[in-house]
């Protein structure tokens, strides 16, 4: 695994895995705001990679509150297979990546990983993904939270009782699969973007 916070350092790694390998797909993964999009765009510019943005309407049923279930995967496995037909590579980003990957059978060559760090180094998503607890721990306390969050800003009593307080099920999903995925331990490349980075 490589670990760079260099745009400069991901692109000629992901060049260099390029020459020296059959690429096919190359995903992009981290958690909601990392910059995945960001990242994979600025590839896909650089390098001329078609860029599937798999929160795009073309991919993903809009504004479901989850992810898995909710994707295109005939059209996604349809896009990539015409991409590779005609010579070129894709790069898709998206929460979840690899498990929506294997739905449909596609390996990722190359994976890459965001992490988004405080000017101090500090991993924001960071305790979502502290595998020495479990997702199930994770997510209760989640809730725990959300739950202190209303009755601190004094919403009605119904509404922080732990079975009203659902959070987003996307995250839910997120931290799920991270446990599942491990893909910030699983990446070839991880690119450490500081919040005061592009």
């Amino acid at each position: 695994m490589i670990e760079t916070d260099n745009i400069e350092g991901i692109f000629k790694e992901v060049q260099k895995n390029i020459h020296r390998n059959k690429i096919r797909v190359i995903s992009i993964d981290g958690d909601t705001g990392a910059g995945k999009s960001t990242l994979a765009q600025s590839i896909s510019n650089k390098m001329e990679i078609e860029h599937l943005k798999l929160d795009k309407e073309r991919y993903f049923h809009q504004n479901q509150g989850g992810c898995l279930k909710y994707i295109k995967y005939e059209i996604l496995l349809s896009d990539i297979n015409e991409i590779d037909n005609s010579g070129n590579i894709a790069i898709v980003d998206s929460v979840c990546v690899l498990k929506i990957l294997d739905n449909i059978e596609v390996k990722s060559d190359l994976k890459l990983y965001v992490k988004r760090l405080s000017s101090y180094g500090h991993w924001y998503d960071g305790s979502k993904f502290d595998y020495t607890r479990s997702a199930a721990e994770i997510i209760q306390e989640e809730i725990n939270g959300a739950m202190m969050v209303n009755q601190v800003v004094n919403l009605p009593a119904n509404t922080y009782d732990a079975d009203s307080v659902r959070r987003n099920t996307l995250q839910d999903e997120i931290i799920e699969y991270h446990f599942e995925y491990r893909p910030d331990d699983g990446a070839d490349i991880v690119y450490n973007r500081f919040m005061n980075s592009a």
